[in-house]
């Protein structure tokens, strides 16, 4: 998540600043390309926390109502605090957010997540090798297109869609199932290192961007978000205190998105922020960038835990579970 809010304030206004000749023009480069990664690695954990879980109506049910509480609650105060006109439309499409497709990875998500137990019944069922055959072969296809410039082939709207999301699920779950090497992370470290350097240099200057393809479904981006994503699954913490809290931070990611892509928010405090912001060298960028990106951050996280501490007060999550006893009976 901290790589979407970084991907987001560098993409939406950063980028754009001067940052001084080529040093500046290279930094901005490897940046961009190793938060790029930052939604095929969200759809890969997914699947690798997912493939062992039981379906249940109640994390359907509570998405939805976290989403409606987040959208509306900071597009209106958001709107209050600033003065912009709301009209009742305004508060029709910010009650409907997942249907409206205000959030395009909670919508594509939403419908993931029905999905889920037919996906994680053929990760379970089909051998490992048939299986691992037929998602390499979709993956070859679909990034093989966006290599050469067919971003939305097959549906997949340059991985802007539920269709990949699927795909980077089942590659998690896989992984998870049927991983052999999970704990290479030298060598993890050396072909990240070199898929990097071309993305961010070599490819990005001289390879026209129609057939380079920058962006979630290239080659280049699922390898480094895919070295990055088991580096991440090497990592052990021993102590308990900072595993505890990992895991916090974890639960509230999600609220992170919805807070900082609010409408009003977006467009009123988060991009005009990062557009008022003067860079005048390579290190202002960088600065600048680490700042807004942990600022964020942490309103997100701090809306986020407010939401669950009053969720808990009202017991919604309690109400919520209540349908899986429905389903199961």
């Amino acid at each position: 998540m901290l790589f979407v809010v970084g991907c987001h304030v560098n993409g939406m206004g950063l980028c754009v600043s001067h940052s001084g000749g080529n040093e500046g023009w290279i930094v901005r480069s490897l940046a961009g390309s190793l938060l790029m990664t930052c939604v095929n690695i969200f759809a890969m954990v997914s699947g690798y926390t997912g493939v062992s879980s039981r379906f249940r109506l109640s994390r359907i049910a509570n998405l939805w109502v976290q989403t409606v509480l987040t959208c509306f609650v900071v597009a209106l105060g958001t709107s209050l605090a600033v003065g912009i006109p709301v009209s009742g439309f305004d508060l029709a499409r910010w009650a409907m957010p997942v249907a409206g497709g205000i959030y395009w990875y909670v919508t594509a998500y939403f419908m993931l997540m029905f999905v889920m137990p037919f996906l994680n019944c053929g990760l379970r069922t089909l051998p490992k090798r048939e299986s691992g055959l037929v998602l390499a072969v979709a993956l070859v296809i679909v990034c093989g297109q966006a290599a050469i410039g067919i971003k939305g082939g097959l549906d997949t709207n340059g991985g802007y869609s539920f269709a990949w999301l699927a795909l980077l699920y089942l590659l998690g779950g896989w992984w998870r199932l049927h991983s052999p090497c999970r704990r290479r992370c030298a060598f993890l470290w050396i072909v990240a290192a070199i898929v990097l350097l071309l993305t961010g240099t070599v490819l990005a200057k001289i390879v026209p961007a129609r057939f380079y393809a920058h962006g979630y479904t290239s080659p280049f981006t699922l390898g480094l978000a895919f070295c990055v994503f088991n580096m991440c699954l090497s990592v052990r913490i021993a102590n308990a205190r900072i595993a505890s809290f990992v895991k916090w931070l974890a639960s509230c990611s999600l609220g992170v998105y919805l807070v900082h892509m609010a409408p009003v928010f977006g467009k009123y405090v988060f991009l005009k922020t990062i557009r008022s912001i003067a860079v005048r060298s390579v290190g202002d960028w960088l600065w600048n960038l680490l700042w807004l990106t942990i600022a964020f951050y942490a309103v997100g996280t701090l809306f986020e835990a407010s939401r669950r501490a009053l969720f808990s007060l009202l017991r919604i999550d309690r109400a919520t579970s209540r349908l899986d006893r429905l389903f199961a009976a």
